[in-house]
């Protein structure tokens, strides 16, 4: 992901991890890139955020997968793409 902003993400609760986003910093137009590096042997869960994100759907991340994402012009970051890996 040469150039695209990517963010690490580990979660080392046994039982999973729920991710919740923000949207602090974000720029219109932003592509980032969120890659799940350690797991704890369970999933990490990305959901929609109301009035942050919008997913295609849940997506329950394993080691090594990924999702990205554009912060669109309607102050939301819209899922572009995943990969389980």
């Amino acid at each position: 992901y040469d150039g695209v902003p990517t963010r690490f993400g580990t979660c080392s609760d046994a039982d999973g991890c729920d991710i919740t986003m923000g949207e602090g910093s974000a720029v219109v137009g932003e592509l980032i890139v969120l890659a799940v590096v350690s797991n704890a042997g369970t999933t990490v869960n990305f959901a929609d955020s109301a009035g942050v994100s919008e997913l295609a759907g849940a997506f329950a991340a394993d080691i090594n997968d990924t999702l990205m994402l554009v912060y669109g012009n309607t102050t939301t970051y819209r899922e572009v793409g995943r990969s389980a890996n």
